[in-house]
């Protein structure tokens, strides 16, 4: 405890000089703007493609297989490196130990095969290129993916491969969960299978003496129907959606559903339901475009007892992200190019600050929010006296737990 002792201080320091800064504070101001243009001059970027924060830097990669990073405290372009791959999304991993690594994923500039892609940004090294055209499921410093009824362990460090366990199991989709140290997939039979990595698993796969027999652990929580789509789960609930409109929640352990109702049709898609409290948020997307050419939606606000609607907001445009959750509001978008922050109890429009059209997954880190549009980059950073202290607080109790 007293080695701990300078560092608590400061803490207390630092919690005693932002109070009086923010105390008045309650809004989302723009920090900062930065032009696409001034990246990649000649090329574009996926409307699909999202940047990963590593570090200080936001990575970006665009069509032609340009990596390049920005600074997000000087504005400082730095190119990486070249791809293979026509760069559409990026993988983000929660592990600190790959916080100077990147996985893309694109189709190859040549072959037109699906590549997975890792990077060492800081020594700029491609580490490795996998085939594959199906998701791969994060989990710490690893990845997994499922290739003929082989599941095979994917190191960022090394990009390949480096644990091949054979099973009866076939991914048909990996399914969303908030439990972080949960990984769970919908097999192609219709199980509800949970992947359990034991503690020392990241030794055994990568230990040149084990024989790396059946570390990975598999356990069949629910057999669905053949219509239904899991969407969500958590230790008690299945939540899900059919192909009819109905959305509904499965009672795992007593294997009977909950609630059914009906929010969309067989014309639109629906991502989430994203849980936060007692609610649930969905967002019901139109297949069509509007006039404008952005792709519609609502977002949905559901009571988790009843499935009754809490609120439901107006059409707006997604171009490739779902429930977005900072602070207590939702982020959404509109038709003038403006950000929007929804108050996540009853939907109202309580901040929007213009950023320009085309708006993808918003990036959250801490009290900012970077925002990639057609043209732009932006932080954001929210001034909430609240928001500001909650999160010094977690700082606190992570240190001293």
């Amino acid at each position: 405890m007293i080695k701990k002792q300078p560092k608590f201080y400061l803490f207390i320091i630092c919690f005693i000089l932002v109070l009086p800064i923010t105390i008045h504070a309650d809004s989302i101001k723009k920090i900062w703007d930065f032009s696409i243009d001034d990246i990649f001059s000649t090329t574009s970027i996926s409307t699909n493609f999202s940047p990963v924060l590593s570090g200080t830097k936001l990575v970006f990669g665009d069509l032609k297989g340009n990596v390049k990073t920005l600074d997000i405290t000087n504005r400082k372009v730095e190119k990486i490196i070249k791809l293979p791959i026509a760069v559409e999304r990026s993988i983000k991993f929660t592990s600190k130990s790959l916080k100077n690594y990147v996985v893309f994923s694109g189709k190859h500039l040549t072959n037109g095969k699906h590549y997975y892609c890792s990077i060492d940004v800081k020594n700029k090294k491609v580490k490795g290129v996998v085939a594959h055209n199906n998701d791969l499921i994060s989990f710490g410093e690893f990845a997994l993916f499922e290739k003929n009824n082989n599941f095979i362990i994917f190191n960022p460090k090394v990009g390949r491969g480096v644990y091949r366990q054979k099973t009866t199991f076939s991914i048909l989709k990996p399914i969303y969960t908030q439990d972080y140290n949960r990984n769970v997939f919908q097999s192609n039979q219709n199980e509800v299978v949970d992947i359990k990595v034991p503690n020392f698993a990241a030794s055994l796969i990568m230990s040149s003496k084990s024989n790396k027999k059946d570390v990975l652990e598999f356990n069949t929580v629910v057999t669905i129907e053949n219509n239904i789509i899991a969407d969500n789960i958590d230790s008690e609930i299945l939540y899900f959606h059919r192909n009819n409109g109905l959305i509904g929640l499965l009672d795992v352990k007593k294997r009977k559903i909950i609630w059914e109702k009906k929010y969309f049709s067989s014309d639109t898609k629906i991502q989430g339901p994203y849980i936060a409290g007692k609610n649930l948020f969905y967002l019901v997307s139109y297949s069509g475009q509007s006039e404008n050419k952005e792709r519609l939606g609502k977002i949905i606000a559901l009571k988790k007892e009843s499935g009754l609607a809490s609120w439901i907001s107006e059409d707006l445009p997604f171009n490739n992200f779902g429930i977005v959750h900072f602070d207590k509001y939702i982020i959404s978008s509109d038709l003038e190019g403006n950000i929007l922050f929804l108050d996540i109890k009853n939907g109202e429009i309580k901040d929007k600050i213009n950023v320009g059209k085309g708006i993808s997954k918003p990036i959250i880190s801490g009290r900012n929010v970077f925002v990639v549009t057609n043209s732009d980059i932006i932080m954001l950073e929210s001034k909430r006296v609240r928001f500001r202290l909650k999160l010094l607080g977690r700082k606190i109790k992570k240190y001293f737990t």
